[in-house]
């Protein structure tokens, strides 16, 4: 015979002070977990979007990013003979580009700059080489040969005067004003935080007399890696991969606080589950007699130990969705990282329902840890030794 689930709801009742406060460690730490994976999640699920794995970036040789890679025209001529990639009337379907580093103000803090990529390209190719992913949201692409940008809307929403209409500062030799003329997406990758702009204007203004990095469509994954490896060959002698495998380099700093958060929820995770085991005890020190007319009147060790269990569960489990609850408080909040490039990504974080099931695990996880103990002792008490103990 099993004791009722009322029972343990007015167990829990009967000790607000210790059932509050054990409830609120729990949501903090809950939230906290949910939060915590909603921005590696989020991070990660920007950089994955970036990387298109029918898309190849090539850069110099040596170079691990764009920004400090060179290519110049012939090294760029030479791309033209390699096999395995979508071709168009003209050749294949690439796209030169360059990039470089913009300063701004935030719209939240006006005393502090953050870098933005600055990214020159042939408008056609650009898109071309991307497939279909940029689309514009408001005003009209740049126009080649003015100094003209259209901003990612990721850009717009973070940096202040980076509007339509506005103007802003690009260039390292002759900083000139450039006219914002255009927002567009690419569906939450990393060039919504772009700033994008004709390519040659570009290398002007930022005394560049090579491109930073060319990008090239492959149907497939088998005709990828056959360009990748006459790319990578001595013919051209460049380096060449996979957007994704590139962005998924560039993400190493996500994973460092993806593990960080690990070992800060292990700490945090094993303080609520103490926390949960303190009440637990003092549940049962404080009901000695009570277990002892439990047993008496015909409850097993197992319905005891059940109850004590459950009770553990219920604790932690209103914890936790007191803490996802709190976590969606974080739902699309723009939260922005550093990858090694130094150019601002922005992104929104998503509490999604993965991340509200694997919090509600790892609450009933803490609370399984914490009843446990408490419970086994509940149960292995004899009927005569609860009665004298009370």
């Amino acid at each position: 015979m099993a004791l009722p689930f009322r029972y343990n709801v007015l167990s829990l009742a009967a000790r607000p002070t210790s059932t509050i406060t054990s409830t609120l460690l729990i949501a903090i730490v809950i939230g906290t977990f949910a939060y915590l994976q909603a921005v590696t999640d989020s991070a990660f699920s920007t950089m994955a979007a970036t990387g298109d794995p029918n898309t190849i970036l090539v850069l110099s040789q040596a170079a691990d990013s764009e920004s400090v890679s060179r290519l110049g025209k012939d090294e760029l001529n030479k791309l033209e003979m390699t096999p395995g990639v979508v071709r168009n009337g003209s050749g294949p379907i690439i796209s030169p580009e360059v990039v470089a580093i913009s300063s701004g103000y935030t719209k939240d803090d006006d005393n502090v700059t953050v870098n933005a990529a600055v990214r020159g390209v042939d408008y056609d190719a650009a898109c071309a080489v991307r497939h279909g992913r940029v689309r514009i949201l408001a005003g009209r692409p740049f126009q080649p040969g003015t100094y003209e940008v259209m901003v990612g809307a990721s850009t717009q929403r973070l940096f202040r005067g980076h509007d339509i209409g506005d103007e802003i500062q690009l260039g390292t030799r002759g900083v000139r004003p450039f006219k914002v003329v255009g927002v567009f997406t690419t569906d939450g990758t990393s060039a919504d935080s772009e700033i994008w702009a004709y390519s040659e204007t570009i290398r002007d203004v930022y005394g560049r007399g090579s491109y930073s990095s060319a990008r090239m469509l492959v149907p497939d994954e088998q005709a990828g890696r056959t360009a990748i490896d006459f790319i990578n060959g001595p013919e051209v002698a460049l380096s060449a991969k996979t957007e994704r495998e590139y962005y998924t380099t560039l993400s190493t700093n996500q994973t460092v606080t993806q593990v960080l958060s690990v070992i800060m929820i292990i700490i945090m995770g094993t303080a609520a589950a103490f926390a949960v085991a303190n009440t637990m005890y003092a549940a049962v020190a404080g009901r000695v007699r009570e277990i002892g007319m439990l047993r008496a009147v015909g409850f097993g060790r197992v319905n005891i130990l059940t109850s004590f269990v459950l009770e553990g569960l219920l604790l932690a489990l209103t914890g936790g969705v007191l803490g996802c609850a709190l976590s969606l408080l974080c739902d699309g909040m723009q939260r922005n990282m550093l990858p090694r490039t130094f150019t601002t990504v922005s992104y929104g974080l998503a509490i999604t329902p993965k991340i509200i099931g694997t919090s509600l695990i790892v609450a009933v996880a803490i609370g399984l840890v914490g009843s446990i103990m408490p419970a086994w002792r509940a149960a292995r008490m004899s009927v005569t030794t609860a009665l004298r103990e009370a």
